[in-house]
C-alpha cells in the first residue's frame, strides 16, 4: 500500500465525523486474517473502508469515531496485541 501522510487520513474522519453529525458514533472494523488450510494462510489485506480512514493496514482492529453535542471528535483505534512471530 502506499504510503500517505497522517493528515490525509484524519481529513477523512473529519469529513465523516462532519457528516454523521453530533452525538453520533461510527464503529468500523477490518477484517480477521484468512487461512487456506492449517497451515498456510492468503496474504493480508486491510479492508479498503478502514483503511481509507485510518491507515492502518493491520488485521483485527476497530475503529472508533465519536462527535459530542458541540461538534468536538474523537477518534479510537483498538487493535490486537503484537504477535512477535
Amino acid at each position: 500500500m502506499s504510503k500517505l501522510e497522517p493528515v490525509i487520513f484524519q481529513q477523512r474522519r473529519e469529513r465523516l465525523a462532519t457528516q454523521m453529525g453530533s452525538n453520533a458514533i461510527a464503529i468500523i472494523m477490518t477484517r480477521d486474517e484468512m487461512y487456506r488450510n492449517r497451515d498456510a494462510d492468503y496474504k493480508y489485506r486491510a479492508e479498503s473502508s478502514f483503511y481509507y480512514l485510518t491507515g492502518f493496514a493491520e488485521p483485527e482492529a476497530t475503529a472508533v469515531i465519536e462527535t459530542d453535542a458541540q461538534g468536538k471528535i474523537t477518534y479510537t483505534l483498538f487493535c490486537s496485541e503484537r504477535n512477535r512471530e
